[in-house]
């Protein structure tokens, strides 16, 4: 449970950076994360855009492994 809680932070983290429009490197080195996972969040994100509903993106990279 307190891994979903941390990755929920995460994306909540990724959801922010990406709304001052920054770079996937950019975020992954200021929040110390591979840009892999972050990439991987920004990718699932888009599905879910303009919304960027974070239970959804949630729910998802938990199914993908994440």
């Amino acid at each position: 449970m307190e891994d979903i809680g941390r990755e929920q932070y995460l994306i909540q983290q990724v959801l922010k950076k990406l709304k001052k429009c920054c770079t996937v490197a950019q975020i992954a080195d200021a929040l110390e994360e591979p840009e892999e996972k972050i990439d991987q969040i920004v990718k699932i994100a888009e599905k879910y855009a303009p919304e960027c509903d974070e239970e959804r993106i949630l729910q998802e990279a938990m199914q993908e492994n994440f």
